[in-house]
């Protein structure tokens, strides 16, 4: 078999490599792949930051929950023990609003404005009127609302009863 080299050439051009349209195309596949992981990236990320401030605003909600249950009559009915208003931020290390949160914002200057801090309100009200006891019982609601940081307004609510005597006397 006499081949020369010109034959040689011709046959293996077809199959030495992709063509330029071939290799633009799966650039734009791939890109296509590594734009979308991107975005379910981020979204997952995002998604998880506002899970967490969730879990937050629930965490200030059952402290302060419990916190309340455990005053005693007089002290839930007295409007200076229980706070209208209170703050917490997102970090509850938090060395400006500590731990306990604080009533007022007054003197935090920028840092309420680059932090994110929950607003909460404690709501009393008189218990159920159909009842016989309901004199002796008060509903308790506390709200926690904030913006968080995709610039969402959120907030959360708790409430449960508090009674004179002690709930268990009233629990059939």
């Amino acid at each position: 078999m006499n081949t020369t080299l010109n034959d040689r050439t011709k046959r293996g051009t077809g199959q030495q490599g992709f063509t330029l349209v071939e290799a633009l195309v799966s650039l734009v596949i791939i890109s296509f792949l590594v734009v979308s992981l991107s975005a379910g990236i981020a979204y997952g990320f995002k998604n998880d930051q506002l899970v967490r401030e969730d879990a937050r605003a629930t965490q200030l909600l059952n402290e302060k929950i419990d916190k309340l249950r455990l005053l005693t009559w007089d002290q839930i009915n007295d409007n200076t023990v229980v706070p209208d208003k209170f703050y917490c931020a997102f970090n509850p290390e938090d060395a400006t609003l500590g731990d306990e949160g604080v009533t007022s914002l007054k003197g935090a200057g920028k840092y309420k404005k680059a932090q994110l801090i929950y607003i909460g309100a404690i709501s009393i009200t008189n218990g159920p009127s159909d009842v016989v006891y309901g004199t002796n019982m008060v509903s308790l609601t506390v709200t926690v609302s904030w913006t968080s940081s995709t610039g969402m307004d959120r907030s959360r609510s708790m409430t449960t009863y508090v009674s004179k005597y002690g709930l268990q006397n009233y629990v059939l």
